[in-house]
């Protein structure tokens, strides 16, 4: 009786000094190892400081096999926060809002003018900004995907 290597791939049979059993996992690993695909399509996403705010704008696309609910269970939101190079969030630094309409598969959505408050001290700051998902019953939210952008505040 035959093994399954030997059914696959024949008796002996050796590819550049490997087997060829070890080369097809090698191939299937490669193939299998990209993981899922991501949720978000980023068109842009920028933070521009004015004044004592930050202001965020972005477009990007549901890549996901569901829709963008405004409401109830499973809703998304769009999120932004400020993190400074430690990576801690800062204070009263972050916000969230609604998309205009439910943003279905393969739909763009944009958020236009969103506004958070700038941190009082100058220096490099990071903005994380992306949409957050609110499972059923949860009170925090699941990140869909996470843009950065640098900010600098004089």
């Amino acid at each position: 009786m035959k093994t399954l290597y030997e059914c696959l791939f024949g008796k002996g049979k050796r590819l550049f000094g490997f087997s060829s059993f070890f080369v097809f996992l090698l191939g299937l690993t490669l193939t299998t190892s990209a993981g899922p695909k991501p949720a978000v399509f980023w068109g842009e996403a920028t933070a521009r400081v004015e004044g004592k705010s930050i202001v965020v704008r972005a477009r990007l696309r549901n890549d996901q096999t569901d829709v963008w609910r405004l409401f109830g269970p499973d809703r998304v939101v769009f999120s932004a926060m400020v993190v400074d190079g430690s990576g801690n969030p800062v204070p009263n630094c972050s916000g969230e809002v609604g998309f205009a309409y439910p943003v279905p598969q393969g739909t763009w959505a944009t958020v236009d003018a969103m506004r958070i408050q700038a941190p009082s001290l100058p220096g490099r700051y990071t903005v994380l900004v992306g949409p957050v998902r609110y499972p059923a019953g949860a009170r925090r939210g699941v990140a869909l995907d996470v843009k950065q952008v640098e900010i600098v505040i004089p």
